[in-house]
C-alpha cells in the first residue's frame, strides 16, 4: 500500500502527533482510499498489529524454507514419521564440547572438538541405528543421542554439566 499520510508533531512536544496528507496527495485521494477500506468492512481494530505481522512473516519464511527443499510440510512430516528424515544436531565443521580431565590442572573442563564427518550406520535389516558424529583428528565417535548428555553444542552448556 502506498501511504497517503505521514505523522507530524502536533506542537513542540514530539509525543503528540497528528496525521497529515503527504505533499501532492489530495484530500479526494485520501477519501477514496478510506472508502475502499470501508467497502471491504476493514476497521482499524480488524487490522493486524506489528506482533501478528511478525508472526506471519516468520511463518512465511518457514514455508519458503520448505519450498526450497522441494517438499511440503506434510511431506516432511510423513518422511519424519516413516524414519526417512534425519535432523542433524550440527554440521561438519561445527564445534562440539566434551568434558574431560585436564592433565595439568587435574580438573574436569570442556574440551572443544571439530566435527569432521557424519554417518548413519544401518542395522542388519537396513534401518538406521543412530547418527554418528566423528570429531577431532582422532575421529572420536559421538552419537547424536549423546548430544546434551556427554557432548554439548556450546561451551556454557558443557561447563554447566
Amino acid at each position: 500500500m502506498n501511504r497517503l499520510t505521514e505523522w507530524q508533531p502536533l506542537n513542540t512536544s514530539k509525543e503528540e502527533q497528528h496525521a497529515v496528507l503527504k505533499d501532492g496527495v489530495s484530500a479526494q485521494d485520501a477519501y477514496n482510499l478510506l472508502a475502499q477500506f470501508e467497502d471491504k468492512c476493514v476497521e482499524p481494530r480488524d487490522m493486524l498489529n506489528p506482533v501478528e505481522l511478525a508472526e506471519i512473516a516468520v511463518a512465511l519464511m518457514k514455508l519458503k524454507t520448505y519450498e526450497s527443499l522441494g517438499l511440503s510440510p506434510t511431506e516432511l512430516k510423513k518422511a519424519k514419521e516413516d524414519g526417512c528424515l534425519f535432523i542433524f544436531p550440527c554440521k561438519i565443521g561445527d564445534i562440539v564440547y566434551h568434558n574431560e580431565l585436564d592433565a595439568d590442572t587435574q580438573r574436569i573442563r570442556p574440551i572443544k572438538y571439530k566435527v569432521v564427518d557424519i554417518s548413519i550406520p544401518q542395522n542388519d535389516d537396513g534401518t538406521p541405528k543412530d547418527i554418528i558424529l566423528y570429531i577431532g583428528r582422532e575421529r572420536m565417535e559421538c552419537r547424536a543421542s549423546e548430544i546434551g548428555k556427554e557432548f554439548f553444542l556450546t561451551y556454557e552448556e558443557a561447563k554447566a554439566n
